[in-house]
Parts: C-alpha cells; structure tokens; sequence
C-alpha cells in the first residue's frame, strides 16, 4: 500500500524522552535488526519529504542509532519538559513549504509504514484537518497536523504534547489503526516486544 514518499508532508519523530518508567533508554530497543528509533525514522522516510527526529535524554547513543538515514536531528535541551517541548523544538526544521507534519512515537512499535500512508491518504483527501489513529477507546498519535496548527505546535509545552490541540479541534478527523494502541512504557510491555517478528507484529 506504500507508495513514493509526499514531499508536502514533513515527518517528526519524537525520540528524546528518558524512560524512567522503564529503566532502559526505549529508543535503543531492538525489534528485529533495528532500534526503535531507527525503525521509526526510516518508516517516516518512506512516506514523507523530510524527516525530523528530536533527541535528548541518552542524545549521543539515540543519534548514532540513526547514522546513515535521511533524518535531521534536533537535540532538544530542555526534554525533561516533556513531548510538547520537543514538538516547539522541532518546528524550526520543518520545511517552509510543508503543508502537514506527521508525528509519530519512537515507542509505537507495531506500527508499519502501510498504517502512515492510510493516515497521510486521509489527510490528502480532507489537507485542512488534523487526522489522528484512533485505537479501541483513544485516540492521538501518530497524527497529522496540517500547516494551519503549526504555529500553535511552535508554542507547545509540558507533558501532553499534541494531546491539547486534538482536544480542542472539532473536526478531527480519526482513523482506524488498531496498531498505533501498543507502546512501550514499563518492564511490563517488552514481553510481546520480544515475542514479536521483525516486522512488529506476532510471530
């Protein structure tokens, strides 16, 4: 379902947490051959122009994780104020000619490139609406932002990221990707990560 990557479309992976919770930095996890962060930003690159992925906690290690893609780096100082600092960091490299911006979590792991470009195919048909994955009784990311919400994702602080403009949006539009519900937060989450394929699903 893959199809060429949509130079109107920037991708941002938020990688620069410190996963307390967990003990160990989740951006160097491995899921088959790759670290989590490396999947992340090379499924981004398949569906997007450009590709932005934010370090911080474990920033050296997480980055040469990523050496060899096609991904710039933003290093983001002040990560401990959590994703919406990370996303205001971030909006400086997005491209000026971007008309959407794609964010995605280092740590949803089952998510596959063909579930971006059902949101990105989404976005193309309705391009003035945010378009978020909506999973069993939630919803966030990944999740498109189009241009109009830029300026107010260059404003973000604190923890919840994203999370307050998809509250306050009334026309967002959802997307079924049951995919987008697993990530990886404590000890207790990386058993079905071990038990997974490659490919991040079921073996």
């Amino acid at each position: 379902m893959v199809t060429d990557r949509d130079p109107a479309v920037a991708g941002l992976l938020l990688a620069a947490g410190g996963s307390r919770r967990l003990g160990q930095p989740k951006q160097l996890l491995r899921l088959g051959d790759a670290s989590l962060v490396a999947r992340g930003a090379a499924m981004l690159a398949q569906v997007c122009g450009t590709v932005i992925v934010v370090t911080g906690a474990h920033a050296k290690a997480v980055e040469a994780a990523l050496a060899g893609l096609r991904a710039v780096v933003v290093r983001n100082p002040e990560w401990r104020q959590g994703q919406g600092r990370s996303i205001a960091c971030a909006m400086h490299a997005v491209p000026q000619d971007a008309a959407a911006l794609l964010v995605l979590l280092c740590d949803q792991w089952r998510v596959t490139p063909a579930c971006l470009e059902t949101l990105v195919a989404a976005w193309r048909a309705a391009p003035e609406r945010i378009v978020a994955a909506r999973w069993a009784d939630a919803f966030g990311p990944p999740v498109i932002f189009p241009a109009r919400s830029f300026g107010s994702l260059a404003r973000l602080r604190g923890p919840a990221g994203g999370k307050a403009l998809l509250a306050a949006a009334t026309d967002t539009l959802l997307v079924e990707l049951p995919l987008a519900g697993y990530d990886i937060d404590a000890v207790s989450d990386l058993a079905q990560l071990h038990a997974a394929g490659p490919d991040g699903q079921s073996r």
